[in-house]
């Protein structure tokens, strides 16, 4: 009877590593390690001042999320900000969200 204990409880570890190997994979595939947020911004021109500071508390947020372990719900994923320089005019502002979307890969969801 000891064997047969034994060679369930062999048998129970193994299904128990395998089932939990499969579940670590399919959740480290379900979320991105990283998220990309893109910001343009009037970081030159007219408005740069108000720029730099929004700037600044998009970087403290963005410092104080992943300092406490990124987005949780998203498997801890981390945030990532890319700035886009609008120089305080509209063909700017357009001409860097076009940037940040097809250079940066910065797009909506799928």
């Amino acid at each position: 009877m000891r064997d047969h204990t034994k060679k369930m409880f062999t048998i129970f570890v193994c299904s128990l590593f395998i089932v939990t190997s499969i579940a670590t994979f399919a959740y480290a595939e379900k979320y991105p390690k990283e998220i990309l947020i893109g910001a343009v911004l009037p970081l030159s021109g007219g408005s740069a001042s108000q720029g730099a500071q929004l700037r600044t508390g998009a970087e403290i947020a963005l410092d104080q999320i992943n300092g406490i372990g990124g987005i949780k719900n998203m498997g801890g994923a981390k945030l990532n900000l890319i700035f886009g320089d609008s120089k305080t005019t509209p063909d700017g502002g357009v001409a860097e969200a076009e940037r940040l979307i097809t250079r940066e890969k910065i797009a909506g969801g799928s």
